[in-house]
């Protein structure tokens, strides 16, 4: 089961159990989820939550999540996000950045390992783009899960708050598992927005295949 917290408002929800699981198949599917997490910063009771995710494109990560929110709690509001509770606009643009240079990478926020426990939503991400590499959301075991490990993790943004709590942001992760030589090292590039006026939040990513950075159309002339 993959793991994620929820920021409300200054809250921290994080998953504790999954209650229901719709999929609607139609090309690109959209979910419809029901699930129980705990606030682990007032230690309160369990909520239960409302979550519904559609897949834009096909072939790679392209997600709007229109809705997460507590059941029984009212209309959902712009003050929800998935982390960081932040805001943005608009739908995410096509082409991805390129991975970043060493010396571009240097004016980015590099993720402390420390950091990592706290942060259960970059592992998500990252999980995410496998799940669709790999040609099937049920074919990414926990065995597969359990063998990533992260080297490093990039964050840019052009927000003002703390890059971990960035409203919308771009993630430069480089990991290791999954492949036949467990020292090789791999990259995906994901980009995160955040619409405080939807309430929406919007994840595209892919996995590089290559050394040589590339961009989304690039990517897709590979398949």
């Amino acid at each position: 089961m993959l793991t994620h917290a929820v920021t409300i408002q200054g809250t921290n929800f994080e998953l504790q159990d999954l209650i229901k699981f719709n999929m609607r198949y139609c090309g690109a599917s959209s979910f419809y989820i029901t699930l129980v997490a705990v606030d682990t910063v007032t230690r309160g009771p369990a909520q239960t939550f409302q979550v519904c995710a559609d897949e834009m494109c096909l072939g790679y990560l392209n997600v709007d999540c229109s809705l997460a929110r507590i059941k029984g709690g009212g209309e959902t509001t712009g003050v929800l996000a998935l982390h960081g509770g932040g805001g943005g606009g608009g739908a995410i643009e096509r082409a991805l950045p390129n991975w970043p240079s060493d010396a571009e990478i240097q004016r980015l926020y590099t993720v402390d390992t420390s950091e990592l426990p706290s942060t259960h939503w970059i592992l998500l991400y990252l999980e995410l783009v496998l799940c669709i590499e790999y040609g099937n959301y049920g074919n990414f075991s926990e065995e597969k899960v359990s063998s990533l490990e992260l080297v490093k993790v990039a964050i840019e943004t052009d927000d003002e708050t703390p890059p971990l709590q960035a409203k919308s942001s771009v993630l430069y992760i480089a990991f290791r598992g999954l492949a036949i030589d467990e020292s090789v090292e791999q990259k995906v590039v994901i980009k995160s927005l955040f619409n405080e006026l939807t309430g929406s939040l919007a994840l595209q990513g892919i996995l590089l295949k290559d050394e040589t950075p590339m961009n989304l159309e690039e990517y897709f002339k590979l398949f």
